[in-house]
């Protein structure tokens, strides 16, 4: 039982058990990825599914709260299900499409992180700096990823040591239960960078490497550009802006590339 003050504190945990207990039963199902400990209470890591379950069908993967600083990208994801759960309620058409399709939902990665309002987790440690993948080109001085302390931000850990609890539940999933399927699109939700809004896709490591599914990324590209058209949203690498270690969905790709996108 989660201590009632850290609720209080942490309403975007509040916000997704209240989804789980009153969502549709038929649709929304859910598992806990891992338990991390704050003090003397363990935070559930959520993932919430919304759809068919079946590994045969397309999915879509929605992810934020990995820096717990950035709120925002976990309230708009729980914002959307919670739309997508009142339209199965009326929309027959709806309902239908959402038989044929899964969306996957991992909306607060860092819940300790969230709850000290700090952008590493409990450990001190940067969750998109802590993958075993690093950059072979020169990266910008601490903020791409470094080992010196977790007293200064952009800390990856220690050489060696495992991956943290909430980075590895991340990737297991993607792993395990994204990545199979026939198409899958990841979109992982953050804040705060630059004077313009910005959809990055890997790499972080490398402005001279692309990925393997550059040709389906600059089709997505096209088709968003072409749906949404007064936008505001710079469309590109993560290498084009700074170059880091550890990043998670450098690491994601190498493992599998298959047909994810971030």
């Amino acid at each position: 039982m989660i201590n009632k003050s850290v609720l209080e504190q942490l309403p975007e945990l509040q916000q997704i058990e209240t989804i789980i207990q009153s969502g549709n039963k038929e649709f929304l199902s859910h598992k806990i990825l891992c338990h991390v400990r704050c003090d003397n209470d363990l935070l559930p890591v959520y993932a919430l599914t919304l759809g068919n379950r079946s590994a045969g069908v397309p999915c879509i993967t929605f992810v934020a709260g990995i820096h717990g600083l950035e709120r925002i990208g976990t309230q708009v994801v729980l914002t959307f299900l919670e739309t997508l759960l009142e339209r199965l309620d009326w929309d027959l058409a709806f309902s239908d499409i959402m038989q044929r399709v899964r969306i996957n939902v991992l909306p607060l990665i860092n819940p300790v992180g969230m709850l000290n309002y700090t952008r590493s987790n409990g450990r001190g440690i940067d969750l998109m700096r802590n993958a075993p993948i690093d950059s072979d080109e020169k990266t910008i001085w601490l903020g791409g990823g470094h080992r010196i302390s977790s007293l200064l931000p952009w800390y990856r850990g220690k050489v060696g040591d495992a991956m943290e609890t909430e980075a590895q539940a991340l990737c297991d999933y993607i792993t395990n239960e994204v990545l199979p399927t026939p198409f899958s699109l990841i979109l992982d939700c953050h804040s705060g960078f630059g004077f313009r809004n910005q959809i990055w896709f890997p790499y972080a490591k490398s402005r001279i490497e692309p990925i393997k599914h550059l040709r389906e990324v600059y089709y997505l590209r096209k088709l968003f550009m072409h749906t949404y058209p007064h936008q505001d949203y710079l469309f590109g690498p993560q290498s084009k802006h700074y170059l880091s270690h550890g990043d998670l969905w450098d690491y994601l790709v190498n493992i599998r590339p298959r047909h994810s996108t971030n």
